[in-house]
């Protein structure tokens, strides 16, 4: 093996993912270090046994190998120098516990930001290079030294086993404690931290442990967390505890933060008012929000483990329908994510309701279309219907009516009772129009007081008279209103495709000339459009 690492730092990458690797590699490119890269971690222990490195950077989740496996299994080639830090995802904080608790430096979440990633990399080689030095302090130093140099990460205690009397001491113990290691030799442990700890007491009374966790408190007062590990061993004939502990108060921290923080996700995400949907790779429910059953109209437990019954899309958002027993439905819209549920491949869904908006949306479209007052169609729409019509008829060689009507008197009522009074007439008028065609006409309002009904494949002149008498006579029932009786009459004007015209233009200023002509002539009547008619004012509009 090459003991000497390259002067600036040797950095060994672990990650199954090569364009991962290649982008750390891209973004440390500047810094000069020496630069190792393996894809797993059996192929990165073979590469150890030859190379000298300070840090290790390993992802936790590798085929084959996991990345804590790895760490424990590096320990055994490199030793305590070397600094470890490890790369988590979502929903890997609890292994990254772990990894701390097996000695790894830091962790880091991906994706990683490359000043992080930097500073990070550069407190572990210091860290190294300290370890490094103080290895080669300590080897000149007695046997004793030596095995405590083994766990150099860790605070160490050479005990005597019947006294309790500390013998030796490193100065990660010293550090841990806070106070000098010359304070330490030749006291008991229970002097030093296990003054209010009878279970710790008794704890070493076992003369053996394997990471026990124990509550100590500081010279400075300072409550702390430690996991210790005891083992008998003998030295020059005499026998011993080796002691060895690390602070985990900042894990255990992390522990409580890391719970907290779920449960704060959780109330966040139960409290929401989008729906939170789980789902597995094959769409199964895994979890579903207060907000997302409400869609269902179904409880949580009906839900669960339930197939999806929608196609999961991820690329754009997803309007869908739920239907609801005896109400409008709902539409929401559903984006689609990737994540893990469990260490397992899932999908989070969210829904938003989205009902009122695609309600305003459907108003908005309507009153572009239609007239307010009637709520029959306008000239826009009718124009569309009527080319709909005049093609229809064409495929099945039948005539299209329509009917240009002009109400005769609206305008005295209108002026002599008010606007409130014509409006309610104008809205009695268009019922009666809708009630004189078939469901299949088109009626519209084109005008204050005209309106433009298409009778759709009609058989023949004389039955678009009759309709269009039957209008009329619909037209000539008073209508009263507040009291008022109000008589109108209707002059209606007829344009006949194919007979007449050929285009939905045509066809509209012939209907307007005819209606022209029986207005000057008669009113309160009809007539089919001739040539030679005259346009009304109208007309050319």
């Amino acid at each position: 093996m090459n003991l000497l690492s390259s002067q600036n730092g040797t950095i060994l990458i672990v990650d199954d993912e090569p364009s991962f690797t290649k982008a750390m590699k891209r973004d440390l490119f500047d810094d000069d270090f020496e630069i190792l890269s393996a894809t797993t971690g059996q192929e990165a222990l073979a590469l150890l046994k030859e190379e000298a490195v300070d840090v290790i950077i390993s992802d936790l989740k590798m085929p084959c190998m996991g990345g804590l496996e790895f760490i424990a299994a590096a320990k055994q080639i490199l030793g305590y120098a070397t600094q470890y830090i490890v790369m988590t995802g979502w929903g890997e904080l609890e292994t990254a516990v772990d990894a701390m608790q097996l000695g790894v430096g830091n962790y880091l979440t991906k994706p990683l930001d490359s000043d992080t990633l930097r500073t990070s990399i550069n407190a572990a080689l210091e860290n190294a290079k300290a370890i490094r030095k103080s290895q080669q302090d300590d080897n000149e130093e007695s046997e004793k030294n030596a095995l405590i140099l083994a766990t150099v990460q860790a605070g160490v205690m050479l005990v005597e086993s019947d006294s309790f009397t500390i013998a030796s001491v490193n100065n990660a113990a010293a550090d841990i404690l806070e106070t000098e290691k010359s304070l330490l030799l030749d006291t008991t442990v229970q002097q030093v931290f296990c003054k209010d700890n009878n279970e710790a007491t008794e704890l070493l009374a076992h003369q053996t442990l394997k990471n026990a966790e124990l509550a100590l408190t500081s010279k400075s007062g300072k409550h702390l967390s430690v996991q210790m590990t005891t083992a008998q061993i003998c030295l020059n004939e005499k026998n011993y505890l080796l002691l060895s502990f690390m602070d985990i108060s900042s894990q255990k921290k992390l522990q409580i933060d890391l719970k907290a923080s779920q449960e704060t996700f959780s109330a966040i995400v139960e409290q929401s008012l989008d729906g939170t949907i789980i789902l597995s790779s094959s769409n199964e429910i895994l979890y579903i929000n207060h907000s997302a059953t409400v869609f269902f109209a179904r409880s949580r437990d009906e839900l669960l483990g339930q197939p999806f019954p929608f196609p999961v899309v991820t690329d754009k958002p997803t309007e869908l329908p739920f239907p609801q027993d005896g109400q409008p439905t709902k539409i929401a819209e559903m984006c689609v994510a990737k994540t893990q549920w469990h260490n397992e491949a899932a999908f989070v869904a969210t829904l938003r309701d989205i009902t009122q908006r695609k309600q305003l949306e459907e108003s908005i479209r309507h009153m572009a279309t239609h007239d307010v007052l009637t709520g029959l169609p306008n000239r826009s729409l009718l124009a569309t219907q009527l080319e709909k019509a005049i093609n229809l008829a064409q495929r099945n060689q039948r005539m299209v009516a329509l009917l240009f009507v002009d109400l005769d008197n609206f305008k005295p009522i209108n002026d002599t009772f008010g606007h409130s009074v014509g409006d309610v007439v104008l809205q009695e008028t268009a019922k009666r129009l809708t009630d004189g065609v078939r469901a299949s006409d088109f009626i519209a309002r084109v005008g204050g007081d005209e309106f433009l009904v298409v009778l759709q494949e009609v058989a023949d002149v004389e039955a678009t008279a009759l309709t269009t008498q039957r209008i009329i006579d619909l037209i000539n029932i008073p209508i009263e209103v507040d009291g008022h009786n109000c008589q109108l009459g209707a002059s209606i004007g007829i344009s006949l495709f194919p007979d007449c015209a050929g285009t939905t233009e045509e066809l509209i200023q012939q209907a307007d000339a005819a209606m022209y002509h029986i207005k000057k002539k008669a009113k309160n009547s009809y007539c089919f459009y001739a040539s030679g008619m005259e346009l009304g004012p109208e007309g050319n509009k």
